[in-house]
């Protein structure tokens, strides 16, 4: 039997080789994790590398179609002229009537704005209103400022798109009594019948005002469209004039002054007017208490609607 020394002298022996063991684990496992650290650091640089090198290719790229994007922005808008040019622009003062257009074509109305990491890009906001939708206004706060201003801007970029004679205003303005309109009631120096003799803003001219309308996208219908055409383009593309002017309807804070039946009457014309040649733009607030059975979500199913949002 082995004596106390000698378990003593074997013990220390076996934790010797346990302790070499643990050192050898150590090491091994140190080499292995700088190893590791080390093909995890050069395949992150060599990831860094080829996502600065893609990012760089598709910077370029990127830019490349914007220059393509900005030659043809700028070629549509040289082949559609003043119709889609800033107000700005140079070609302005030579402005002159157009004497052929059998149908309103696309209007500006602003800007489309995109914000990208790299760049800015700004397109014309074009309206089509030939046989489109009616346009409604719903501004918030002080946008209502700015949207009376695309409204002026829209009915004068309209005049000028439109042939001499073939245009004619309907201004319903019950808060601002004309003052939205101002500008255009000079029209009637030439010709009355260009803006129905004034701007309206009672009640009953209201009321008569959208039933003289009404009145007459009947008789487009019974006497230009019939089963034949479903919109007076159609009609006036086969005719190659235009065969009635059309009619803007501007409406300025919705629903003032307007009864039952002149909101019903507004709506019929919103849903039925466009492919009559009767264009309504309408600027509604939507924070006022609507006539008696109208909802403004009609009128906002038939219409273009355009949110504006300002601070009060």
């Amino acid at each position: 039997m082995p004596s106390e020394n000698e378990l003593v002298q074997a013990l220390r022996r076996r934790v010797g080789v346990l302790v070499q063991a643990a050192a050898t684990a150590r090491s091994a496992r140190d080499r292995w994790v700088f190893a590791a650290e080390e093909e995890h650091e050069r395949r992150l640089a060599a990831i860094e590398a080829r996502h600065v090198r893609a990012m760089g290719e598709a910077q370029t790229a990127y830019e490349g179609i914007l220059l393509r994007l900005g030659g043809e922005v700028a070629a549509a808008t040289d082949a559609e002229g003043l119709l889609v040019a800033d107000w700005g622009h140079p070609a302005w003062g030579a402005w002159g009537p157009r004497r052929h257009a059998p149908s309103p074509p696309p209007v500006r109305v602003g800007d489309v704005i995109e914000e990208g990491k790299w760049n800015r890009i700004t397109l014309a906001a074009l309206l089509p209103l030939a046989g489109g939708q009616s346009v409604l206004f719903e501004p918030v706060g002080a946008a209502k400022d700015q949207a009376t201003q695309v409204v002026q801007s829209l009915l004068l970029r309209l005049l000028a798109a439109i042939p001499p004679g073939k245009l004619r205003f309907t201004f319903i303005d019950p808060i601002g009594l004309g003052q939205n309109v101002d500008a255009f009631m000079r029209l009637a120096d030439y010709d009355e019948a260009l803006v129905t003799g004034k701007a309206w803003t009672e009640p009953q001219h209201i009321e008569q005002r959208l039933a003289d309308l009404t009145e007459h996208m009947e008789n487009v219908i019974q006497k230009y469209l019939r089963n034949q055409y479903e919109t007076i383009e159609e009609y006036n593309d086969q005719a190659g004039e235009i065969a009635e002017p059309y009619r803007v309807l501007a409406v300025f804070d919705f629903p003032a002054n307007f009864s039952e039946t002149a909101a019903r009457r507004l709506l019929s014309i919103a849903q039925n007017g466009p492919r009559c040649g009767v264009i309504p733009i309408v600027l509604a607030d939507p924070s006022q208490k609507m006539p008696y059975g109208f909802d403004l979500a009609d009128l906002e199913r038939v219409s273009t609607v355009n949110h504006r949002h300002g601070h009060h």
